[in-house]
């Protein structure tokens, strides 16, 4: 046991803020109202650009933000639950309680789920989504000029070519370059100039361009930016044809809803079983915790990963990555750590958390410190993997998000790329979300510093917002597009709604798990924890 004898909780602690968190309600509804009504003023006006379809895309950024601050608190209670770590006891009710207010989550995907069914070239979001695509990707299919390549030198058993697959002869299916799928959009726009398909859908010439058919004319039917990449913008159709069964609007909202579903159940089951264990003191509600555990955490790895792809990932079907749901798990735990830390030094100013000391917020710092590096791991690993390979049917994601050294994709009228926004944007996040916050957070002493690790907090609260920004904005403007009132009007209403839902969660349930069976090690977390243990 420990030299000093275990703290006792205070009232403060044990307070059930009840009708004392409706101003803070209310002020936080407020904000988030103001906040996506000026986002909404901002995309009608001119001077903004970009329009409804540019608010889509910010209000996106804005959901997944809020939603990667709920699913990283998520996983805290869940794997602290999981290797039974008492450390975190004192404070654990606080992300239990955003984890549990995800249901909050589904009503503001609301907007997201009607804009996928807006086929309109000017409402949607996501390219699948658009009327006439699914088709137009078929045409391009049957347009291919990639499957006749034959095994040459192989022999079956009888002697003959053209037969078995490993024996030879087996037509081989290649991956269907930019170059293939290019000239396949042009065959079909061909076919349809000679009048083999006389009608031209609203996505085929927007803005009254109706071009000569040839797709370097500034006519990029599938892109959302106007001059567009032609080589990456006419491989959509063509992907979405293929992932056709998966990219529709229907079963996109299906697993969208199934997803927010088991994220409410395991959120919900943590947060009702520790408040029920403060009234009755009952060990069953930990067990019961603990069973759960193994389970919750694979439903969470399973349904944060799919949710990454289809949220994010599937605004453009032509590229992959396996590594793009760890990506976004990084980003959401570091979320989750510095809204804890926020949070709870804000609320120790007003008298409440008094259990919560410097070692709690020295081992939220180590948890942040680990968290900004591992972000690093995972950005690295899937930026080398893919210019290891080298392959254009994936390089030129980063490439028009300004992640190369040349001034163009080596097609006709592209754009160019590095020296933009998205090329600062990539720096800032090498050094500003990496490489200086790991060389700060490295002290002890900056992790033990209340003000130095709040402004920590804070400042990788910005960056993660940046980061969100990065990865999907480029879909609706490249080479850059830059950050305004309609992004910041969105991500501060989804977090203000997010917030003001667990505050009214928080409201009837003591602030800490005072009959939890590890409190005791969480109050006995202090600087004298480090002395020598003896028995009595």
């Amino acid at each position: 046991m420990s030299h000093h004898a275990p703290n006792r909780l205070t009232e403060r602690d044990t307070a059930v803020l009840g009708e004392a968190v409706w101003p803070l309600r209310r002020n936080l509804w407020i904000v988030g109202g103001v906040a996506l009504l000026l986002a909404v003023v901002a995309a009608a006006l001119p001077v903004f650009g970009g329009g409804w379809q540019r608010l889509g895309f910010a209000y996106l950024i804005g959901y997944c933000y809020a939603l990667a601050i709920a699913l990283g608190c998520l996983f805290f209670v869940l794997i602290t639950t999981l290797f039974r770590a008492g450390w975190c006891t004192a404070f654990r009710r606080l992300p239990e309680t955003v984890a549990a207010s995800m249901p909050t989550l589904g009503m503001l995907a609301i907007p997201i789920l009607v804009m996928a069914f807006i086929g309109s070239p000017n409402g949607y979001i996501y390219p699948w989504s658009q009327d006439g695509i699914h088709d137009y990707g078929k045409k391009m299919a049957a347009h291919n000029t990639y499957t006749d390549e034959k095994d040459d030198g192989e022999k079956d058993g009888h002697g003959d070519e053209g037969h078995g697959d490993a024996s030879g002869g087996e037509p081989r299916m290649k991956a269907p370059t930019f170059v293939n799928l290019l000239a396949a959009a042009d065959a079909v726009e061909a076919d349809e100039a000679h009048g083999d398909d006389h009608h031209h859908d609203e996505y085929h010439h927007k803005d009254g361009d109706h071009g000569d058919g040839h797709h370097g004319d500034d006519h990029h039917a599938w892109t959302h930016t106007a001059g567009g990449w032609p080589a990456h913008a006419h491989a959509t159709p063509y992907y979405t044809y293929k992932k056709a069964s998966w990219l529709t609007p229907g079963f996109f909202s299906f697993r969208l809803v199934l997803y927010l579903a088991v994220w409410s159940l395991i959120g919900w089951f943590y947060w009702h079983r520790s408040v029920k264990q403060d009234a009755d003191g009952d060990l069953e509600h930990t067990h019961r915790r603990q069973w759960w555990a193994p389970l919750s955490v694979i439903a969470f790895a399973l349904t944060v990963t799919a949710a990454s792809f289809d949220l994010v990932m599937s605004l453009d079907p032509a590229w992959y990555s396996t590594m793009f749901g760890v990506y976004y798990f990084a980003g959401a735990f570091t979320l989750a750590i510095c809204t804890m830390i926020i949070v709870m030094m804000l609320g120790q100013r007003v008298g409440y958390f008094p259990a919560i000391n410097t070692e709690h917020f020295h081992d939220l710092g180590k948890l942040l410190f680990a968290f900004v590096f591992f972000w690093g791991y995972v950005a690295f690993s899937q930026f080398m993997l893919i210019w290891y390979a080298s392959f254009p049917e994936t390089t030129y994601w980063f490439e028009i998000r300004g992640v190369t050294s040349v001034s163009g994709d080596g097609m006709q009228d592209a754009p160019p790329t590095f020296g933009g926004m998205w090329t600062v944007s990539a720096w800032t996040l090498l050094f500003a979300h990496l490489l200086l916050p790991f060389a700060i957070l490295l002290s002890k002493h900056v992790k033990r510093n209340r003000v130095a690790l709040f402004s920590m907090a804070c400042w990788m609260l910005v960056l993660c917002y940046i980061d969100l920004h990065w990865v999907i904005m480029p879909a609706f403007s490249s080479p850059e597009f830059y950050l305004s009132v309609p992004e910041i009007g969105c991500v501060v209403f989804c977090v203000s709604i997010l917030l003001a839902e667990a505050a009214r969660r928080a409201a009837g349930a003591s602030l800490t798990a005072k009959n939890d069976p590890r409190l005791h090690e969480s109050l006995a977390l202090d600087t004298t924890a480090w002395a020598p243990l003896h028995t009595h």
